[in-house]
């Protein structure tokens, strides 16, 4: 989605090892079009390709959005589409890594209610992990450092935002293994 190419061409790859990252992203698509295996997004080329097997990852960082699901039941069947279709496409998949949108700091509203993610949301996500828990993973719940970083007030973020935000996510996943 265009939130997740936003900061991943920012800079991200600047942080981390950029021969092992690469991304599949495409505006305003949601989480029903990515649990669709047979969906146009899944034959999307990546973005940056890894180095090695670009077309055979071993680990799928996964960003949830869907604005018009408003309960768990919802986005925990949307998520299991994904993990589905994510292990159909991609059968060297080990281990798929769901996050949630960049949360609003302290996940309380910049002015645009996008930029919170509902308790709901974090629910499905632990209740996909727990139901695939040798392959899903609950990511971490990231978060802005200042509403300024977001555009109107998310989860757009503006151009200054972007960097901010490839240099805070591209440091906690240096890290990860």
């Amino acid at each position: 989605m265009a939130v997740t190419s936003e900061w991943f061409e920012a800079g991200f790859e600047r942080v981390v090892d950029d021969a092992r990252w690469e991304a599949i992203t495409k505006p305003h698509t949601s989480l029903e079009q990515w649990a669709d295996e047979h969906d146009s997004v899944w034959s999307l080329a990546p973005s940056s390709p890894c180095a090695e097997h670009a077309q055979a990852p071993e680990r799928v960082l996964f960003t949830a959005m869907n604005w018009q699901y408003t309960t768990a039941a919802e986005w925990q069947a949307g998520l299991v589409g994904v993990v589905h279709a994510t292990l159909a496409r991609f059968p060297s998949v080990q281990k798929v890594v769901i996050l949630t949108m960049i949360r609003a700091p302290g996940n309380r509203s910049c002015g645009n209610p996008m930029s919170v993610v509902e308790p709901f949301v974090d629910e499905a996500v632990s209740a996909v992990a727990a139901q695939f828990p040798q392959r899903v993973q609950v990511g971490p719940k990231l978060e802005a450092p200042a509403c300024d970083v977001f555009k109107n007030g998310g989860p757009h973020f503006s151009d200054a935002g972007r960097a901010v935000m490839a240099q805070r996510i591209g440091e906690y996943f240096a890290h990860e293994p």
